[in-house]
């Protein structure tokens, strides 16, 4: 069944007002940006739109011409939070869900895969709308073959009314195919294309901009406007009217683009043994914190609330029974909620202490876990959030200087390149006198790291031999030695700086029964073995 869908919500805001005020059915409702008679209406229902309003008219105006009309603000984060709770509902019946970024209440499925679930492409389609309804919301579901088309014809077959009244008005449409039906699934191809031809540009919100010159040229229907020779349409009309004559004759490239569904912000960690101290709770609370805030952050959103769920007795919570429900409970859930999303780890905390701060851990908690609500993040949150350090450097160069008073100034050094020809000669010590901020990068390859030491440690002074390396086993205390790899040699004369003779080493790397990777390399001159570090 690879078919896409569209389940199309009409006026999706307007649903939402008339959700929050039923006893505007029946009635001319609008939905518009603000509440004066400057305020433009976003959205209207069938009987507004029957009295010759349309969206884009000023309050006032829209007044003056039905007097009986009513108008309300949906504000956006209502419309994100039910587009969100819709979405997942959606992800129920299939994987691959696309919200419009331009329409609300608009969403693309992908029908690819769902086969064996499903009898019919029909019965996928009722499942969808069924679904819907009992969310309450109106919606259409059209099941074809194009992203447009489906989109086309479920503008076009919606119900005469959104807030529920006048169900058994028709919608006119020219199609002999298909009546008006919350569910629309095309048994091929050419029937989807003369539905999209016979759909009304006026019914797809085209706007004044192109709705004016089109009504002139008495273009009524979408299979009008694909009867205009291509090349004039953007020079003539537009890019916005261009771009819909390419979607519409399937000239247009446009896919399906899913949004992956999100993984719960959570995390936990399992205790070896009892804990029933409140302080190290928080402590492993905030642990668990740091990095969820990060991913939070990276998805530009934050906390709105933090549950912490306490568990104290592992075996009952893995198999439960009905004698456990007349005990105590086994776990104890902290759900808090911050006055505003936030990105703040220390307002987070806070408010786990204060409830920690009232309860009795006499039993131990044996595991913790950490879940995040997500909510919208500003501006100004996410960059606080990015700008601000995860560590102190103030208070580490503090804690540096105590260590010089106390070692000495050349107790605290580190590792600065250089150019050398010999392993102990790349590198060299210097005194670090100011921290700075780490700035790691990406590497698609993590390089081997060899830890060096200071002086090459001497081994037995035996020659070398190809197939006998048990005694430099013995001289390392790393138990036997099962492979080597070499010789990588390393040779030079009286011009290298760092030694004022002859140089021939052979270097091998060494693995040893226990595990170890040595590196070990063979002196030609003085005709021994020699300890240079090991890879970890």
């Amino acid at each position: 069944m690879d078919r896409p869908a569209c389940a199309n919500l009409p006026a999706f805001p307007l649903q939402l007002l008339l959700a929050e005020r039923p006893e505007w059915k029946g009635l001319p409702v609008a939905v518009v940006d603000n509440d004066d008679p400057q305020g433009l209406l976003l959205a209207i229902n069938e009987r507004a739109w029957r009295k010759g309003l349309r969206a884009g008219m000023r309050y006032g105006a829209a007044l003056s011409l039905e007097g009986s009309l009513r108008g309300g603000v949906v504000d956006a984060a209502s419309i994100v939070a039910a587009t969100a709770r819709l979405t997942e509902l959606f992800r129920k019946l299939t994987p691959n869900v696309e919200v419009s970024r331009e329409e609300a209440g608009v969403f693309w499925l992908d029908g690819r895969g769902l086969g064996l679930l499903y009898a019919s492409a029909s019965a996928w389609a009722r499942a969808v709308h069924e679904a819907v309804a009992r969310e309450g919301f109106d919606s259409v579901v059209v099941v074809g073959f194009t992203r447009f088309g489906v989109y086309a014809v479920s503008r076009q077959h919606q119900p005469s009314a959104p807030d529920g009244s006048d169900r058994d008005a028709k919608i006119a449409s020219t199609s002999s195919q298909v009546g008006w039906s919350p569910v629309v699934v095309f048994a091929n191809a050419d029937e989807e294309r003369r539905a999209v031809h016979a759909t009304s540009l006026e019914r797809l919100g085209i706007g004044a901009k192109l709705s004016a010159p089109f009504a002139r040229l008495g273009l009524r229907t979408l299979g009008d406007l694909l009867r205009l020779p291509p090349q004039g349409i953007r020079r003539r009309f537009g890019e916005d009217a261009w771009k819909l004559h390419k979607k519409a004759s399937g000239r247009a490239w446009d896919p399906l683009d899913p949004s992956p569904a999100e993984e719960a912000v959570a995390a936990s960690l399992l205790l070896d043994d009892p804990v029933t101290s409140s302080d190290i709770v928080l402590f492993i609370v905030r642990r668990l914190l740091a990095p969820l805030l990060e991913r939070l952050a990276a998805r530009e959103e934050a906390a709105a609330a933090i549950c912490v769920t306490l568990h104290t007795d592992l075996k009952r919570r893995a198999a439960p029974s009905d004698e456990d429900n007349a005990t105590a409970a086994t776990s104890l859930e902290l759900e808090l909620r911050a006055a505003a999303p936030t990105l703040d780890e220390a307002v987070l905390l806070d408010l786990v202490r204060l409830r920690l701060e009232t309860l009795s851990l006499s039993r131990g908690v044996l595991e913790i876990e950490v879940e995040i609500e997500a909510g919208a993040a500003n501006r100004e949150q996410l960059r606080l959030f990015a700008s601000g350090a995860r560590r102190d450097l103030r208070a580490g160069e503090r804690a540096l200087a105590r260590l010089r008073a106390e070692l000495g100034a050349d107790s605290v050094v580190c590792a600065v390149l250089r150019e050398g020809h010999l392993p102990e000669a790349t590198f060299t010590w210097q005194p670090l006198t100011q921290l700075k901020q780490a700035a790691p990068r990406v590497v698609l390859q993590k390089p081997l790291v060899r830890r060096l030491y200071a002086n090459a440690v001497a081994l037995a002074p035996k020659p070398f031999r190809e197939r006998d390396d048990c005694w430099i086993s013995s001289a390392t205390g790393h138990g036997r030695i099962e492979s080597m790899i070499g010789p990588f040699i390393v040779s030079g004369g009286w011009w290298l700086h760092q030694v004022h003779h002859e140089v021939h080493r052979e270097y091998h790397y060494a693995g040893t029964e226990s595990g170890e990777l040595l590196w070990v390399y063979y002196d030609r001159r003085r005709r021994r073995w020699f300890l240079q570090g090991r890879v970890e």
